[in-house]
């Protein structure tokens, strides 16, 4: 059985080879225990990394969110007070109009 990989280019491969390195490195009954149970640390390990980088990167966004300055300058800065706030917002979305009026609606 041959498993054709498709990029620019097809390569015949022999799907027992994987069958092969997969059932080896798994198997209970191998008399290589000490390099199983390296493999094993180092496919946890990497997985660990993976999902390490992940938070970092949520984390990041998280500190560094990507907002309006209007946003930014009432909720995180507080460099404006409530009465500016809500006269600026009342220029941008007038009263009455829907949200699917404004121009950066997505509707």
């Amino acid at each position: 059985m041959a498993l054709q990989i498709v990029c620019k280019t097809s390569i015949d491969v022999d799907s027992s080879i994987f069958i092969e390195i997969w059932e080896n490195i798994f198997s209970m009954e191998s008399h290589s225990s000490v390099y199983k149970k390296r493999i094993r640390i180092f496919i946890l390990l990497s997985l660990i990394a993976v999902l390490g980088a992940f938070d970092a990167g949520v984390l990041w966004l998280a500190i560094h969110p990507q907002v309006p300055p209007l946003y930014r300058a009432y909720y995180l800065d507080h460099s404006i007070d409530e009465n500016n706030f809500t006269h600026q917002m009342m220029k941008q979305h007038p009263e009455g109009a829907s949200p699917s009026d404004t121009p950066d609606s997505k509707l």
